[in-house]
């Protein structure tokens, strides 16, 4: 069996298309990204792992290291047989909990990319693995059948195009619910109910964007349902009972099976989150797909904050990154210690204040988009707020007096989060030895 790099041509893609390639796989799964060009027969002794006898399996961990694993996409033939591979390694904090079926979905869409780009000697590697790349893998995403990503390709474009409109020069939040159940929907088994249309809207027939009708419904606690026909009768109206900020964003107790929800979140923003709660979610002109049980798991195991408390913490990071809003979280283990850190703490209440307790929903969301650190305890009381970092009183290594810098030294003791202004989400720890890109 051949490596890709074997093929003719090869060097255009190396030359062109590979750096591309590599940077947009890195950003959408926020990991490391190595491809490897070796001999196959070399790759498999090297890593110990056998890839040619079973030749359509897309996915394997390697041996003791958690945190990579490979994937194989391939370049096929015109009659489906595998003409070459090309192993990739991932590598990053939490890359091995994203579900078997995304990193299946993943590769197809690199194989359909490569074997496009062998037909012409990888002479337009440059195009596909440039923007039309994302218009192929976020498709191939959201469903394991390959003849529907046409019809999925549509449906994002839809939702790209409302995430751009306005009404009456305001943003404006709006959703619509792909499903297959409709039924479940109308027999009140979702756990809401649904506020049925006068007339039939179909999204083909639709003539542009009607600002109005798609203004009606918010993304929060309404959505309109899409059939398999994309026919939309009826808006789903959520009920209100609070299962917490991460059941609610994602739609816990209404999404099931196949069902989809695309979102929009803000102008530019949007958000595509299926019945597993995997987030595909696009800002700053870059899709990224995120896995909530990775931050939580990364949040608890270094922290030792509580469990209950973990919920609130992560309704707060995600309204600073969908608000643009600059922020540095510390979660302490030690909290006796945090004095070794800090220039200046600093608390304007007598008493803490809980992320927990909802009536503070707004102090808080003041206190942690304000300069300086907030310091969080395990049980979920903000302890300080505006505190300033002291970069010389733990060895930093060289590092500048930059937030992520910052955020860096205080992972000496639990965790930092720091959110940017561009919505990134950066979570450190391990001594700052590590940091996950959210």
């Amino acid at each position: 069996m051949k490596n890709v790099s074997e093929l003719k041509g090869y060097f255009n893609f190396h030359q062109q298309g590979r750096v591309n390639f590599e940077d947009l796989l890195s950003s959408f799964l926020n990991c490391r990204v190595n491809i490897q060009i070796h001999k196959i027969e070399e790759f498999e002794k090297g890593m110990g792992i056998d890839i040619t006898s079973n030749i359509m399996r897309n996915c394997y961990t390697w041996g003791a290291r958690k945190d990579e694993i490979i994937i194989v996409p391939k370049v096929f033939s015109n009659d489906h047989n595998v003409l070459a591979i090309l192993p990739i390694r991932l590598s990053g904090p939490g890359i091995h909990t994203f579900p078997q079926k995304y990193l299946d979905r993943i590769t197809k869409a690199i194989s359909v990319c490569l074997t496009e780009c062998a037909k012409s000697r990888f002479q337009n590697s440059t195009t596909i693995f440039g923007p039309e790349f994302e218009f192929i893998i976020i498709p191939y995403c959201l469903t394991s059948n390959s003849k529907e990503t046409k019809k999925f390709s549509y449906l994002v474009s839809l939702i790209s195009k409302l995430s751009r409109t306005t009404f009456e020069s305001n943003e404006f939040s709006t959703a619509f619910i792909y499903t297959r159940s409709g039924h479940e929907y109308s027999r009140n088994i979702r756990s809401g109910t649904l506020l049925r249309l006068k007339n039939t809207y179909n999204i083909l027939k639709a003539v542009g964007i009607d600002k109005r009708f798609w203004y009606l419904c918010d993304g929060i606690y309404s959505a309109y349902i899409i059939n398999n026909n994309f026919e939309i009768t009826s808006m789903y109206l959520r009920d209100g009972t609070s299962h917490g900020f991460l059941d609610g964003y994602s739609w816990r107790y209404t999404l099931q099976g196949a069902d989809i929800l695309f979102r929009v979140t803000g102008l530019n923003q949007i958000s595509i989150i299926d019945s597993d709660g995997i987030e595909l979610c696009f800002s700053e002109n870059k899709w990224k797909i995120r896995n909530y049980n990775t931050i939580i798991n990364i949040i608890e195991e270094n922290s030792g904050i509580a469990h209950e408390v973990v919920d609130a913490l992560i309704s707060n990071i995600i309204f600073c990154s969908q608000n643009k809003i600059s922020s540095i979280i510390w979660l302490p283990k030690n909290i006796e210690k945090i004095s070794d850190f800090l220039v200046k703490e600093e608390m304007h209440f007598k008493r803490p204040i809980s992320i927990k307790n909802s009536q503070n929903k707004s102090i808080v969301e003041r206190i942690i988009s304000s300069d300086g650190v907030s310091i969080i305890d395990n049980i979920g009381n903000i302890i300080a707020h505006g505190s300033i970092v002291s970069l010389n009183k733990v060895d930093n290594k060289g590092l500048v007096g930059t937030g992520e810098s910052a955020a860096k030294l205080l992972a000496h003791n639990g965790v930092a989060i720091k959110i940017s202004q561009d919505g990134n989400i950066k979570v450190l720890y391990s001594n700052g030895e590590k940091m996950l890109i959210f």
